[in-house]
């Protein structure tokens, strides 16, 4: 059985629930706001997608159990959810319980995930890569 060697939770662990809890609100706030969305100032100006899009309607899938839909319009967004939230929880873990084995975390964490995000974005605007872009928007008329 693991002691507790430190008194709380470190603050970093917050990213967890507050990220389950948006998701949520988003499941029941999206459906309405879904027609009224803004497009991308970026993709509307320069005709390239930014790192972000696709993570809306991303979102939406995951939060309705559509894994693959949710891949195939952001694949970074899901792959930080499923396996980023876990490991974040595991690191708090390590952080709480010193003997627990595991990663610590470390700002370079953040580092990465910045990096990969700026390189997933990159290689979807490449032509080979095109199937890591999110499906075209359709217009409902």
């Amino acid at each position: 059985m693991l002691t507790e060697d430190k008194p709380g939770w470190p603050r970093f662990v917050l990213v967890v629930p507050l990220t389950i809890l948006l998701l949520v609100v988003f499941r029941f706030i999206y459906p309405s706001l879904a027609g009224s969305m803004p497009s991308c100032p970026l993709l509307s100006l320069t005709g390239f997608q930014c790192p972000g899009c696709g993570g809306t309607r991303a979102a939406d899938a995951l939060v309705h159990f559509r894994w693959i839909d949710a891949l195939g319009n952001h694949a970074w967004f899901v792959l930080v959810i499923l396996i980023g939230l876990p490991l974040i929880f595991w690191m708090a873990l390590k952080e709480k319980y010193s003997t627990f084995p595991g990663p610590r975390f470390h700002q370079n964490w953040l580092w990465f995930c910045l990096v990969s995000l700026i390189i997933f974005a990159v290689l979807r605007s490449m032509e080979s890569f095109q199937w890591l872009a999110p499906d075209p928007i359709k217009s409902e008329n």
